[in-house]
């Protein structure tokens, strides 16, 4: 039996109407499997049939290429692993020393080119490594989840102020959080 042909079905779209990465915040080109479509069998031997585990989110190119097939438990313990890689990848550009500008003004043209370049890196790294947003959406998601399966009938009541309520997302001005099924 094929459980990745068979359960890819099961994936369940995150931040629908969302067009940043679910991990770093930089503008999503593609989507994340979580798990990986090519890791499903192992992910149900591992963890059993858990189709609420199985997210689809916005993700950019380098994350999703970073992610790869990775086998995780979840999107969160999948966002950490992620963060821990990206440090890793641009470790020394992170190291690099933030030049002020009276030292700029001292380097040749190519050089300051160089640092200038250095800079910007070293700060669209920090920025990505510090997104959480979509982790913090993903947590509230969570949490929401859990408190409505206890409810006798969670989509009959009226949760105010709630992102969520059952297993459809509540219209939000600016982006659905969560929708089941495919495009």
């Amino acid at each position: 039996m094929n459980q990745r042909r068979d359960m890819a079905w099961k994936y369940k779209r995150f931040m629908v109407d969302y067009f940043l990465c679910f991990y770093c915040g930089a503008n999503a080109a593609t989507e994340d499997h979580q798990p990986p479509l090519s890791r499903v069998d192992d992910f149900v031997s591992l963890y059993g049939d858990s189709s609420h585990l199985f997210k689809l989110v916005p993700c950019c190119t380098e994350c999703n290429a970073l992610l790869g097939a990775n086998l995780h438990r979840d999107l969160e313990e999948r966002h950490n692993w992620l963060k821990m890689r990206l440090r890793k990848k641009y470790k020394r550009q992170l190291a690099a020393g933030d030049w002020g500008v009276s030292e700029m003004k001292e380097l040749g043209r190519n050089l300051r080119s160089d640092v200038k370049s250095a800079m910007v890196t070293k700060r669209r790294v920090l920025r990505r490594l510090a997104y959480t947003a979509g982790l913090d959406l993903f947590v509230l998601y969570k949490a929401e989840h859990a408190t409505l399966a206890i409810l006798p009938n969670p989509g009959a009541l009226p949760v105010p102020g709630s992102l969520i309520v059952s297993r459809r997302a509540v219209p939000s001005p600016q982006m659905h959080l969560f929708r089941t099924g495919s495009k």
